[in-house]
């Protein structure tokens, strides 16, 4: 959602519209977490905020991600300053296996209670 707040995110991202589309659509959904966060920052813990919000949407059931990644960001035409390194790539990877695992955990919990998915 674009928001044009600023710093320190420049959009939007509300990972509740993550099930409701797919429930209203039927359709995949993508999450672009690269241009919602803007930037290569971390938090306190150490983990990128794109790793933090790519497993948001990914726990909310997201289909698709789109992540920004670049040799040399500082060089890149385009969305340098977001671009993950490709050194990041499996860290990156790992983290959305782990996002993914409990997104699945939670399918097989609704599925305990009698919830279709």
């Amino acid at each position: 959602m674009k928001t044009n707040l600023g710093d320190p995110h420049r959009n939007f991202v509300d990972f509740a519209q993550v099930p409701t589309v797919k429930r209203l659509t039927r359709m995949p959904v993508c999450i672009d977490p690269s241009h919602s966060v803007g930037s290569r920052d971390a938090g306190p813990d150490g983990i990128p905020d794109v790793f933090h919000a790519t497993a948001e949407g990914v726990v909310a059931g997201a289909n698709m991600v789109l992540v920004d990644f670049h040799p040399d960001p500082a060089t890149a035409l385009v969305d340098g300053p977001q671009a993950l390194l490709l050194k990041e790539l499996p860290w990156f990877l790992e983290d959305v296996r782990l996002a993914r695992e409990t997104y699945e955990e939670r399918v097989l919990l609704a599925a305990a209670q009698g919830v279709a998915e």
